[in-house]
């Protein structure tokens, strides 16, 4: 429950998403989940739109 009250939902662009990961990878904080209502939909839209804007940004490597 504690987890649940420190939530911040983002409703933006993907764009404006990588963004705000950034922001928080510069504030020191080093893993963040996400959570879609429809779990199938959001894994494809993580692996197909998010993470190569990931790579994108600098955010994480292929390593």
């Amino acid at each position: 429950m504690v987890a649940m009250t420190h939530s911040h939902p983002p409703y933006s662009t993907l764009a404006q998403i990588v963004e705000e990961m950034g922001q928080l990878s510069e504030a020191g904080i080093d893993g963040i989940n996400i959570v879609w209502p429809g779990y199938e939909r959001g894994i494809e839209q993580l692996r197909d739109e998010i993470l190569p804007l990931t790579l994108v940004a600098g955010l994480r490597t292929m390593d």
